[in-house]
């Protein structure tokens, strides 16, 4: 082959004509059909295999080590066992799921949608919980607010009670953050009423170990007003992010 020749090739496979313009459509691969995965089978009701011939199920296996074997597995706050799914089954370990960990919610919406999901028997088996949530003030600026910040000045007492309910709490801490809608950097413009409605329904939960942190000193008019407090109250003062309040 002569050099022309060759010289021919490479000019026709790597230098394009500019006066045609490429479909671009057709060099790009296309994006492979989505994979229809069938429905998943209904959950059995029958009775589920007592599994004799486990060792761990064995009469001779004491009980108590096998739930704390449980709750070392499911419990465990940097090995996140208790997400992956098995289709096992097992009674004894349901309580232990919510007994050993500790569920954090956001706001009263988390509550309530946090409880609507939880089967009764196990929403008593709860031991540890943590509530974060962000209120703006004026309240009658946000009376029933649609969307998640801030919170519901109208939903957080109705969420308050249903963490009363909790009968096996042992630790509950709430962190609050409160801020003025006209000044969000100036703690002292918030509405001491504003402040006193979100306060006074966490009066009415009780805890062993219960903890409020807020991002702002609480005035005296207002704690006089609360009253007895079941809870500790910590203020622990966080710069303004603005991209928690980005969208409002």
């Amino acid at each position: 082959m002569s050099w022309e020749m060759c010289f021919t090739i490479c000019c026709s496979t790597f230098f394009q004509p500019t006066g045609r313009r490429r479909d671009r459509s057709r060099l790009l691969p296309r994006n492979p059909p989505k994979r229809q995965h069938p429905p998943r089978p209904p959950i059995s009701q029958e009775m589920r295999n007592e599994q004799a011939e486990c060792p761990l199920f064995s009469p001779n296996f004491p009980a108590e080590l096998r739930l704390s074997i449980y709750e070392a597995v499911l419990g465990d706050q940097h090995r996140l066992m208790h997400v992956i799914p098995f289709d096992d089954h097992y009674l004894e370990a349901i309580n232990v799921m919510y007994t050993a960990n500790k569920f954090s919610v956001k706001g009263a919406r988390g509550i309530e949608a946090f409880h609507s999901v939880t089967p009764q028997p196990q929403w008593h088996q709860i031991r540890h919980l943590n509530i974060s949530t962000i209120f703006l003030t004026p309240r009658q600026y946000y009376p029933e607010h649609e969307w998640f910040p801030p919170d519901n000045y109208v939903q957080w007492p109705t969420s308050c009670a249903i963490v009363q309910s909790l009968h096996g709490l042992r630790s509950l801490q709430v962190e609050l953050i409160v801020r003025d809608t006209h000044d969000r950097k100036n703690e002292t413009l918030v509405e001491e009423e504003a402040l006193f409605s979100i306060l006074k329904p966490l009066t009415l939960v009780s805890a062993p170990l219960f903890e409020v942190e807020i991002n702002m000193a609480v005035p005296e008019t207002v704690l006089k007003k609360l009253g007895e407090l079941t809870f500790t109250l910590v203020v622990k003062y966080k710069p303004y992010e603005h991209s928690l309040f980005s969208a409002l």
